[in-house]
């Protein structure tokens, strides 16, 4: 037991739940991706590759802090100090590695488009270059949670920064998309690659901004909840107050809703969501063609009269009763 008079084992659900709730909006995000780029055979393997160095990376952060667990396990000894460790640091590490998920993206649509005429026969050429980036971040999220762990206030500093890097960077894959879609149109029909080009920045965009819209959502929960219930994010032994956790836990999962069950959705029913508007859509032109066609038929019903009243005009004129008669020539 601490100086805030809480234990290790009354925090462990919370830590829990909060590292089953990052791993769970990795594997989402990672979801989302693949499927958003399911088309690109190139960035389906990168990305695999990349996102089994992260969970290995991660792992073995795990089989470091194993030996305090086995001896939590076996001992009893809720107070040791690498479990205190294990659950105060591994959850942020997960969510820590969500958010270089958008800036790796990004960095392989910046490397693609540099030099997009070779890109589709030579991408292979770009790939360790990948991989020097992706352990470099590594480093930035060891250096994350050691200043996090001794000063909190770095929290927000690199939360700055990746925002800054993700609007840096989605704003470099739209000036380029709009320079190469300006040198297609001037120089006429444009080739394939360049065409392949855009088509995956544009999805690269779109991916970027559902990101950060739910990313935005889910930190908006977190801060109300701080700043209600007067606790910090993370759920640790060194600011225990219970009973505001327990009204926390609310907050966490309004938050996980939002971050990853409204994601799930789109991702598993996007194709009916998608039919739906259609229907809807197509319901819609349909009662405006209903009204087109009541106003066509009123005015074919119109002149069918109008043509039924000439036609008896006329065969009034052409019946014999309505002849001259020759005899009093």
């Amino acid at each position: 037991m601490d100086d805030t008079g809480c234990t290790t084992l009354d925090t462990m659900p919370y830590n829990l739940l909060q590292l089953f709730f990052s791993l769970i909006g990795i594997l989402v995000w990672s979801l989302l991706l693949i499927v958003h780029f399911s088309a690109s055979a190139v960035f389906h393997r990168n990305f695999s590759v990349l996102f089994s160095c992260t969970i290995a990376c991660f792992m073995s952060i795990f089989i470091a802090e194993l030996p305090g667990l086995i001896r939590v396990l076996t001992q009893n000894d809720f107070e040791d100090y690498f479990f205190k460790d294990f659950f105060f640091a591994f959850p942020d590490v997960f969510y820590t590695a969500q958010l270089f998920l958008i800036p790796t993206l990004l960095i392989e649509r910046v490397i693609a488009t540099k030099k997009h005429t070779s890109y589709e026969e030579h991408g292979n050429s770009y790939f360790p270059f990948l991989i020097v980036v992706f352990l470099l971040q590594l480093v930035g999220v060891s250096l994350y949670i050691y200043f996090w762990r001794q000063y909190y206030f770095y929290d927000m500093y690199i939360s700055l920064a990746i925002a800054a890097v993700n609007f840096m960077g989605a704003s470099i894959l739209r000036l380029k998309n709009r320079r190469m879609r300006s040198h297609s149109h001037r120089n006429g029909a444009s080739d394939l690659s360049t065409k392949y080009q855009m088509n995956e920045n544009v999805r690269a965009l779109q991916i970027i901004i559902f990101y950060c819209t739910f990313e935005a959502c889910f930190t908006m929960v977190d801060s109300l909840a701080m700043i209600i219930h007067k606790v910090d994010f993370m759920f640790s032994v060194r600011d225990c107050h219970a009973k505001q956790h327990e009204q926390f836990i609310y907050w966490r999962t309004a938050g996980f809703i939002l971050q990853v069950a409204l994601p799930i959705t789109l991702i598993l029913f996007h194709e009916n969501y998608e039919q739906a508007f259609l229907r809807l859509f197509c319901r819609c032109l349909c009662t405006g063609g209903r009204k087109s066609n009541s106003k066509v038929k009123f005015q074919a019903q119109e002149g069918d009269v109008y043509f039924r009243d000439l036609d008896k005009q006329w065969a009034r004129i052409a019946s014999p009763s309505a002849r001259p008669s020759l005899a009093k020539y």
